[in-house]
């Protein structure tokens, strides 16, 4: 009975039962290991595409945790509301926000120089889901700035000195005092300007200066200047239609005085003007004869102007896009009939390797009677100097080389000295033959 006892399959106490049941499941280990690690791998891989679902699916879920703007706390701020806080920033009470738009608007705020410095902090408001953006502005001061390069659409200028005041009032408005020097050109001017009215797409701008300007003009081959004293006061109202499109109007009163003689720039060849020297009222040109003297004016712009630049600029210079003028105008001045103006300007920009690559297109029309209010050329054709020169030169020689026989024209700066006496040749009547000067 004991050898059958021991010989029953299943009996704890022979290990030769239990051998049979191990050789049974040996060959489907390894199948059962590969089921395992597909079993894993299907679980890895879900877990890494579930951030990637498509939006919808996360959908219920980023609506119950949005955040609302609950309000605007500013500090800091000794003359500066909120109301003129949100012409520059692009947010209000009960609009739903997240991070990124909280730092853009900030951004914008901060690019708007209303403030010297804008920090900013949220905390939780009343409400669930609510958030209280805290900004923290220090003001503008009185600024005194030194050598601020200038350029605007019309000219380049340095400003050497400006006497700066950044939102002034505390309504965003820019006062500023600046000694502007162009070419041949400089002046005092005082500007306020709100540069953000009503919407935050409207300007105007308000200036009062005093400036003269030196106007270059030819005679004879010799370079001339005219001074022109000019003061008055200038405002301008404009929009923005669109981010590249903007409409402006403007009216300019001014007084100016037109100098009544003119100096020298160039020296002549025979030294009979020399540099500096004073042209007298009774020499000048009759068209600027004309213009001389003290007179009032008062003109009128219409503007249109498209800008497709980036703000991106390599030495001041638009690295690309396009900028377009269309100006019509209208001047009144005393004692002078009234005229029209039309100027057309286009302006192309390119970046090349090295550089930028500027090109420029540009006319005017001038209606009748528009007798300009600063010095006008001479009515005769304006030559380059060194033509004149030539031309002079050359004349002179043949002069000398004839033995004075050549007539010289009188409006030429190299006469012969007895032709200055006023001992000129003459042509005798049916003869080809010229007196010698005497």
């Amino acid at each position: 009975m004991n050898s059958h006892r021991d010989n029953e399959p299943g009996t704890g106490g022979d290990a030769q039962g239990r051998r049979p049941l191990r050789r049974a499941w040996r060959p489907l280990l390894p199948a059962l290991v590969l089921m395992l690690t597909c079993a894993g791998a299907t679980v890895g891989s879900a877990a890494a595409v579930a951030p990637d679902a498509p939006d919808s699916l996360a959908a219920p879920a980023v609506d119950d945790r949005r955040l609302h703007l609950a309000a605007v706390e500013l500090v800091g701020a000794t003359r500066t509301d909120l109301a003129t806080v949100y012409r520059y920033l692009p947010l209000r009470p009960g609009q739903a926000i997240d991070q990124a738009a909280l730092v853009a608007a900030v951004e914008e705020l901060r690019a708007g120089g209303l403030f010297r410095s804008v920090d900013f902090y949220t905390r939780p408001g009343e409400g669930r889901g609510q958030l209280v953006l805290v900004l923290e502005v220090v003001e503008h001061r009185l600024d005194l700035r030194w050598a601020a390069g200038n350029t605007n659409l019309d000219g380049w200028y340095l400003v050497p000195a400006m006497v700066a005041f950044d939102n002034a009032f505390g309504d965003g408005g820019n006062l500023d005092l600046r000694w502007r020097i162009g070419l041949r050109h400089d002046a005092i001017v005082l500007r306020y300007g709100q540069p953000r009215v009503g919407d935050g797409r409207s300007y105007w701008n308000l200036e009062a200066g005093a400036g003269r300007t030196e106007r270059p003009y030819f005679a004879d081959g010799v370079e001339f200047l005219h001074g022109v004293d000019a003061s008055g006061l200038a405002f301008a109202f404009g929009r923005h239609v669109d981010e590249r499109r903007l409409v402006e109007f403007g009216l300019d009163v001014a007084t100016v005085d037109v100098a009544h003689h003119s100096t020298a720039h160039t020296r002549s060849q025979d030294d009979s003007v020399d540099y500096g020297q004073e042209i007298p009222e009774e020499d000048l040109p009759p068209a600027i004869r004309e213009a001389v003297g003290r007179s009032a004016r008062a003109a009128a712009h219409l503007d249109w102007q498209y800008d497709s630049r980036p703000a991106r600029s390599t030495a001041g210079t638009p690295t690309g896009g396009l900028w377009g003028r269309a100006k019509g105008g209208l001047v009144v001045q005393e004692g002078r009939p009234g005229h029209a103006t039309l100027e057309m300007d286009l302006r192309s920009y390119r970046a090349v390797p090295g550089g930028v690559l500027a090109a420029r297109l540009r006319g005017q029309w001038v209606g009748r009677g528009g007798g300009l209010p600063r010095p006008a050329l001479p009515r005769r054709p304006v030559q380059p100097a060194w033509l004149l020169h030539r031309r002079a030169v050359a004349a002179r020689r043949r002069h000398l080389a004839m033995g004075g026989l050549t007539r010289v024209p009188q409006s030429h700066p190299l006469r012969c000295p007895r032709h200055e006496a006023g001992r000129h040749p003459v042509r005798r009547r049916g003869s080809r033959r010229r007196r010698r000067c005497r």
